[in-house]
C-alpha cells in the first residue's frame, strides 16, 4: 500500500499480506497514525474504486471525508505517480542488492526505502526541507548510519550470548537502520529467521568496494601541501624559504610532477622483503613539461657545486 501526502510531497509504502478489507484497514491506520504524529493528518482522501466498506467506515468514525476518482480513470488520482516512482524506487535497491540476497525478504527493505526515497524528494509547502523532513525532522546519518540495502554482513555476537565453542560472529543481511538505537542497524539472519539490532557489524560488498585512501592519494595530498606552502607561505611567523633558493625550487618541481602525474615505482617493497612489479612510470614524457628550476645569473661556481652534491 502506497500512500502519497500532497504537502508534504512525502511518499510512504506499507507491506501488505494481501488486498483483504481488514488488512488495508490496518495498512490504512499505520499511515494516518504516522500523520497524525507528525500533525499533519490528512482531512481528504482521494482513492480509487478499488476500496472496502470496512476502510470507509473507518473514514466515518475518524470524521475523514474522502473522495473516489472517476472509474477506470486512475491517472487522476496523484497516489498512481507516487506509485510509479515508488516502485522503481524499491527495485533499484533490490537490482543493488547481494545477489545472494533472499528476494523473499523483500519487505524488510521498505523502511529504508521509505527514508532514503523522501530524503531525495524536497516538501511542496517548504522547498528547503525534504519530504522526510517535513514529517520527521532531520535525518541524523551520525545516530543513524545508512548502508545500501541487501549487503551481507557478518555481526558479532557478544560473549553474554553465545556458547563457549561457538562462532564470535553470525553472518545476515543488512535491511536497514536502527531508529531508536544508537549507531546500530538492523540485520536479519536466515537461520532464525528474525531481524536484530547489531551494532558491530562488518560488511562484505559484492561489487562496490568502500572508498579508501591509497598510497597515491598520500602522495598527490603531500605534494599539494608542498605546493601550497612554498608559493603562499602562511601569514604567521615561520621560516620559509626565498623564490630563488635552490632548494625551494627542487621541492616544487618536485611536488609539481608529483601532483600532475601517475607515477608508481616499478618495484614496492613489502613487509617481507618482496616486490611488485607494477607497469613502469612514463617518466620521460612527464619531465619534458615540467622545467626545471634555473640558477641565478650571478651564481658562482661553488654553488653550483652545492647544488650537484645536494
Amino acid at each position: 500500500m502506497v500512500g502519497y501526502h500532497f504537502d508534504a510531497n512525502h511518499i510512504r509504502g506499507i507491506p501488505i499480506k494481501n488486498r483483504k478489507g481488514s488488512t488495508i484497514l490496518e495498512a490504512w491506520k499505520e499511515l494516518q497514525s504516522t500523520f497524525e504524529q507528525a500533525g499533519i493528518a490528512p482531512k481528504t482522501y482521494v482513492l480509487d474504486n478499488e476500496t472496502s466498506g470496512e476502510l470507509l467506515d473507518a473514514f466515518k468514525e475518524q470524521g475523514v471525508d474522502y473522495q473516489l476518482v472517476p472509474p477506470y480513470k486512475h491517472r487522476n488520482n496523484l497516489a498512481e505517480r507516487a506509485i510509479q516512482t515508488f516502485k522503481k524506487h524499491l527495485k533499484a535497491a533490490l537490482a543493488g542488492a547481494d545477489p545472494n540476497f533472499p528476494l523473499s525478504e523483500w519487505d524488510r527493505l521498505i523502511s529504508q526505502a521509505n527514508i532514503t526515497l523522501n530524503l531525495l524528494r524536497s516538501s511542496r509547502t517548504n522547498p528547503r526541507l525534504s519530504a522526510h523532513a517535513y514529517i520527521f525532522g532531520e535525518f541524523n546519518f551520525n545516530a543513524t548510519p545508512l548502508a545500501p540495502p541487501g549487503t551481507k554482513i557478518v555481526a558479532f555476537i557478544s560473549p553474554e550470548k553465545r556458547a563457549t565453542w561457538e562462532l564470535n560472529g553470525e553472518v545476515g543481511w543488512y535491511v536497514g537502520p536502527s531508529m531508536h538505537h544508537y549507531r546500530c542497524v538492523q540485520c536479519y539472519f536466515p537461520r532464525p529467521r528474525d531481524v536484530r539490532d547489531c551494532d558491530t557489524v562488518e560488511f562484505f560488498p559484492h561489487s562496490i568496494p568502500f572508498p579508501e585512501v591509497k598510497l597515491k592519494d598520500h602522495l598527490k595530498q603531500a605534494a599539494t601541501d608542498i605546493v601550497t606552502l612554498l608559493t603562499q607561505p602562511p601569514s604567521f611567523t615561520v621560516p620559509s624559504l626565498q623564490e630563488r633558493d635552490p632548494t625551494r625550487n627542487a621541492l616544487l618541481t618536485s611536488a609539481q610532477i608529483l601532483n600532475t602525474s601517475d607515477i608508481i615505482p616499478e618495484t614496492m617493497s613489502t613487509p617481507d622483503n618482496t616486490t611488485n612489479a607494477v607497469s613502469p612510470p612514463r617518466v620521460s614524457r612527464i619531465l619534458s613539461k615540467v622545467p626545471l628550476p634555473r640558477m641565478p645569473p650571478d651564481a658562482s661556481l661553488q654553488q653550483h657545486m652545492s647544488i650537484l652534491q645536494h
